[in-house]
């Protein structure tokens, strides 16, 4: 009778296996993705490595790194790698990458993130995609060849030292959706030539604009109520009244006039 019965149990347990490898497995949900198996991955064109990338959704990826041309040229980041969109570029991805001249893209960029394109040497053109709600820390620190760059309609944020010394910038246009400018954002843009920040701006973080020593006028709105320390030094310096233009009785108008007044006394 023992035997029979554990014969019986065996019997039962077996059956038990074989029913639970026939089940439907369960739905997979990789938004984001959290573990693929593969954490970098490279995309080659024209038999040429170009960039190192992550997923970072189930329908985007990550470019992390770049191991493209050496000769002078045109970057070009493709719209898709795959079947998923191009949406963010990682930290340091193109750092120090000395032969890009300018930048290219269709991407749904999302996000440029920190020293994305830091010391980029020869880059003198930018062509950021709409659709880029934030660039990141450094992200176009020492760029000293870049000349203009018209921001993306819905950026909302620039992060700290994001163009500082970026020497040969002339002109910057500010989206009405910016709503902050870290600290040292634009520091020592020693060619840039006119300030208007829009309304709709509330912080700029210290020496934001510091050293910008060509700049002719400086237009602030009523919204900015968050202004760090030499934001606008060189500016209250240098401007004549008529040259700054402010709101009256806004928050810059009266940080204008006192910061003017501590430099007339000092």
């Amino acid at each position: 009778p023992m035997k029979k019965t554990l014969a019986i149990l065996l019997l039962a347990l077996c059956l038990a296996l074989t029913l639970g490898a026939c089940s439907e497995p369960q739905d997979v949900i990789d938004d984001p993705v959290i573990d693929i198996g593969t954490s970098k991955m490279t995309y080659t064109e024209n038999g040429k490595d170009v960039f190192t990338y992550e997923y970072k959704t189930s329908t985007t990826v990550i470019i992390t790194d770049y191991t493209g041309e050496y000769e002078p040229h045109t970057l070009v980041i493709p719209e898709k790698i795959g079947d998923r969109y191009v949406a963010y570029i990682g930290d340091s991805a193109f750092r120090a990458s000395s032969n890009i001249l300018s930048i290219e893209t269709k991407a749904p960029l999302v996000s440029i993130g920190s020293y994305a394109f830091a010391d980029c040497a020869a880059l003198t053109s930018l062509d950021i995609p709409d659709s880029v709600t934030e660039i990141g820390k450094g992200a176009f620190y020492q760029c000293q060849s870049l000349t203009d760059c018209s921001l993306p309609a819905e950026l909302t944020s620039i992060g700290d030292h994001a163009f500082y010394l970026c020497t040969s910038l002339e002109s910057i246009t500010f989206p009405t959706k910016v709503t902050s400018l870290g600290v040292a954002a634009f520091y020592g843009c020693s060619a840039l030539t006119e300030i208007v920040l829009p309304e709709g701006i509330a912080k700029v973080g210290a020496q934001a604009f510091y050293n910008c020593s060509a700049v002719t006028s400086l237009t602030l709105p009523a919204s900015l109520t968050n202004i760090g320390d030499w934001a606008f030094a060189t500016q209250l310096v240098a401007l004549s009244d008529d040259a700054i233009s402010t709101v009256e009785g806004s928050y810059a108008a009266s940080y204008v006039k006192e910061q003017r007044q501590n430099n007339a006394h000092e």
